[in-house]
This record gives structure tokens, sequence and C-alpha cells, in this order.
């Protein structure tokens, strides 16, 4: 178990009063009239528990949870479950000195209401963010204390949805997006597939 805390100093608030165009995080009033608005402050805090189970020597499974009251600083509560698979496959493959692994992530996020700085005429009192399901699968090899981690990733989330949960500064305008929830019409890429490649060092002193 644990607690995290992620810091977001030096934000802009968005808040979509006039003039819209200098107050909108995307830029500009889309044709609905409408604009994505985002607080300057986006802090918040999580509490977590995790568990591995062996389930052979060379298999692993895991289990996730996450909580914060307020996701984002939104208002609305985030509740984040998964589950987890890994495979090591060092003593099979690899020759002195290496280790390797291909790992696995099944999860879902479930959201409240945010507060009503992000609310629009159809919910006055805060918008539900979207629910979705998220997951992942990927590549590892270790040397030392080096790590390479090649890994897809891809959620449930449509455009327009993706729109709603990150008032994204680059989102675009579609009329086919326009619902009670996204009144904006804007939709946003970043909840997309991506794959992801990243390095880390381990500098543990024993």
């Amino acid at each position: 178990m644990g607690f995290w805390y992620y810091a977001y100093p030096g934000g802009t608030e968005f808040n979509g009063q006039a003039p819209f165009s200098a107050n909108c995080s995307n830029g500009f009033v889309t044709p609905s009239g409408f604009c994505n608005v985002v607080k300057r402050d986006l802090s918040f805090s999580e509490v977590f528990a995790k568990s591995t189970y062996s389930v052979t020597p060379d298999v692993t499974a895991g289990a996730n949870f996450f909580y914060s009251p307020s996701w984002l600083n939104a208002g609305a509560f985030g509740v984040y479950a998964a589950g987890t698979v890994k495979l090591d496959f060092t003593t099979v493959w690899l020759p002195k000195d290496w280790k390797g692994y291909l790992s696995g992530e099944l999860g879902r996020y479930w959201f409240g209401v945010t507060d009503a700085f992000y609310a629009v005429p159809a919910f006055p009192n805060g918008v539900k963010y979207p629910d979705y399901s998220t997951w992942n699968v990927g590549l590892g090899l270790i040397y030392k204390q080096i790590t390479i981690d090649l890994r897809y990733y891809d959620t449930t989330l449509s455009p327009a949805e993706c729109n709603v949960i990150t008032s994204d500064h680059t989102a675009t305008f579609s009329p086919a997006a326009i619902t009670a929830a996204n009144p904006s019409g804007l939709v946003s890429i970043w909840c997309g597939p991506a794959y992801i490649a990243k390095i880390s060092v381990d500098t543990t002193i024993p």
C-alpha cells in the first residue's frame, strides 16, 4: 500500500469566459459555441495497493488498485483496478548477465462527477467523466542496472470522451462529436493507441 501526490505547478486557468478565444484551452470557440476549459492547478493525491503472486518460477500475476478523491483536481473521484501478468524468459532465451520479460496489464477506470468548474448547461452541477478500460502489453530487456521496455498502450475512450476527460489544448472540432456531455464537439487523439519506449536505470544502493 502507498500514497502518491502528483504536483503540477505553474499551470494556466482557462475558464471559457469572454473573450472566449483567450480563455479556452484549445484556443478557439467552436461552431457549437463552446470550448475546452481547465483549472490552473491539476495537482491531486492518490492512495494505492498492489499485490503479486508467483504462479510458477517464471510467471507472476498481480492486482493493482488506485483511488483519488479528486482526480486531476476536477472534483470527481477516480478509481482504477487492474490485473497484470508477467512472463520471465531469462533462463530460456538470454545469455549471461541479461534478463527479459513479457508483461501485460488490463485495467478499468471509474469516475464520479466533476465540480461546477467543468459544468455544461445540460449538467450545471458538473460533468460525469466517462469510465473506460485500458490495457498495455510489452517486452522488456534488462542488462545489469539498465532496463529497456517497449510497450503498446490503448483505451476504449472515443475521441469525444477523450476530450471531455483531458480538456486537450490541441483538440479539433467534429460536428458528429457534439453530445450532452461534450457540447463543444471537440475531439482529442490523446487517448488513442500509442507505442512507448522507456529506458530506466536502477540506482539502488545495496
